[in-house]
């Protein structure tokens, strides 16, 4: 069985703070669509469990 996971980290910069440019290349835009499953009584959403089924471009996977 695969595993996932995710960590989401959010920063705060102070107030007058400017990324300076970046170099890159531009990539294509990928459209999925996320649908998030739990138990009628949210049993995974209190033990801080997702259950995700995620579609891209013919392609699905549960996470």
């Amino acid at each position: 069985m695969r595993t996932t996971r995710e960590h989401e980290l959010k920063l705060a910069a102070s107030d007058g703070f400017r990324l300076s440019d970046l170099e890159g290349v531009e990539l294509p835009s990928r459209d999925f669509v996320s649908t998030y499953f739990d138990t009628p009584d949210l049993a995974l959403a209190r033990n801080e469990i997702t259950l995700r089924h995620r579609a891209e471009e013919g392609s699905r996977l549960w996470q």
